[in-house]
């Protein structure tokens, strides 16, 4: 199967299986509207061309549709989803270490930092024996993360300081490297503690929506102001401390900014190179709720957006938007790419209350509960039903042109419509004219 499309005056065409991109002319283009695997250059099709494009260049592209075809980087064969979906240790986890949040964003997943239950911080002692759990179930495995999530994870900083201390010396006992990382809102924050993530986390994703009047008009504090004074300038602080170490600002859209190419040009005016912006998929009852009414203005503000990345990574190779980052070389291999996130199979998330659940997005859905790090239960059962049910999505997803580059999320499938689907697609379209522009 593959997947034709046109941007900036380019003819694209992408091998859904293999996730081969070809930039080609105006014939191979219009072959590929009726070209089969292995039918015969002497159709009526064919000969039509002839006319249009003479007879020597139309056969020399069916020649060379043909050798890509051969080497598999068209119509290539799928992939046995049922051979790459099998049961993993452990590697990763989401450390929900604070159900609790300043903020009462609308479009929070969380409820607002509560995840629907009570506010409440996790104890040092569910943290340790969380790393534990991470530990015993990763096997053989020595690379492991840990991603310090909420709510509002700094709002536990001293419980965060006491788990890395104590994940670093499990390190050394038992062989294993952990990579910390952290999403933080940025309220709060002093020198202490900038230093502190710099010096600990991998990775910081700090939450900014943009401009200031669309970031005030979602991140609303807990006393009803806007927040965007206080968190560029800790951001910008973060920043300039970091050095050659990553961070993304990651932003959000609604209806409220569909022109959220401006909301990425106010975030890298403030001096910020990594930045992503993704799309809030929420209750349709909203006023700001993204709907299918919204997708055209969402896939001409992508091609917007795309033409603004080009022109600027032409003069500014630092900066980086997250959601175009696609890196056909060093990155993820095509297998990895297919298999999605490892929800529940090699990536958890741990409440404040010890409880595990697929990843953060499941935090509450009793139905998906998987034990609890304080008694050391794990549910086999619901780690086998996690890998089913991505199978089950990898299989509803065969027949999507971006299949191999969107990474399948079994939240979206669980509790989500179709319409985070078709946002991804068009901006992956827009994501690779960037990259063979």
């Amino acid at each position: 199967m593959i997947h034709k499309f046109e941007k900036f005056g380019k003819k694209i065409v992408v091998d859904t299986n293999s996730g081969a991109i070809h930039v080609v002319d105006d014939i191979v283009y219009e072959i590929l509207d009726f070209y089969t695997p292995g039918c015969q250059e002497n159709t009526s099709r064919f000969l039509s061309l002839y006319k249009k494009y003479g007879k020597n260049e139309v056969l020399e592209a069916f020649d060379e549709i043909k050798k890509l075809e051969n080497n598999s980087q068209l119509f290539a064969q799928d992939i046995n989803i049922d051979s790459i979906q099998i049961e993993s240790p452990i590697k990763a986890m989401c450390l929900n270490i604070a159900h609790d949040c300043q903020l009462r964003c609308k479009y929070c997943f969380a409820s607002q930092g509560d995840f629907g239950g009570k506010r409440m911080l996790m104890s040092e002692k569910t943290a340790k024996n969380a790393i534990d759990f991470l530990i015993l179930n990763s096997k053989k495995r020595k690379n492991l993360e840990v991603d310090f999530f909420g709510g509002e994870p700094m709002m536990n900083f001293e419980v965060i300081k006491k788990t890395i201390e104590y994940a670093k010396k499990s390190a050394k006992i038992f062989d294993k490297n952990f990579r910390f990382t952290i999403t933080t809102n940025g309220l709060g924050l002093d020198d202490e503690k900038i230093d502190f993530l710099n010096s600990e986390m991998s990775n910081i994703v700090m939450s900014l929506d943009g401009r200031k009047n669309i970031n005030d008009s979602m991140r609303i504090t807990a006393g009803g102001s806007g927040c965007y004074d206080i968190v560029v300038e800790n951001f910008k602080k973060i920043i300039k401390k970091r050095g050659k170490k990553d961070y993304y600002i990651r932003g959000t859209f609604t209806k409220k900014n569909l022109d959220f190419t401006q909301d990425v040009i106010a975030l890298y005016n403030l001096g910020f190179k990594k930045i992503s912006l993704e799309p809030a998929v929420i209750d349709e009852s909203t006023d700001y709720a993204l709907d299918f009414d919204d997708l055209e203005k969402i896939q001409k503000e992508y091609d917007k957006l795309a033409a603004w990345v080009i022109n600027t990574q032409k003069i500014d190779p630092e900066f980086v938007f997250f959601h175009f980052n696609i890196d056909l070389k060093n990155g993820p291999c095509l297998t990895k790419r297919v298999k999605g996130c490892g929800c529940g199979n090699d990536y958890i998330a741990v409440t404040p209350s010890g409880d595990i659940f697929p990843c953060h997005q499941f935090v509450g859905k009793t139905e998906f509960l998987m034990g609890n790090v304080n008694d050391n239960l794990f549910s086999k059962e619901i780690k086998s039903k996690c890998i089913k049910n991505l199978k089950d999505t990898l299989k509803s997803c065969q027949n999507c042109s971006a299949k191999v580059f969107c990474s399948p999320c079994l939240a979206r499938s669980e509790f989500t419509s179709k319409l985070g689907c078709g946002i991804s697609r068009f901006r992956i379209e827009s994501a690779l004219s960037t990259i063979v522009l």
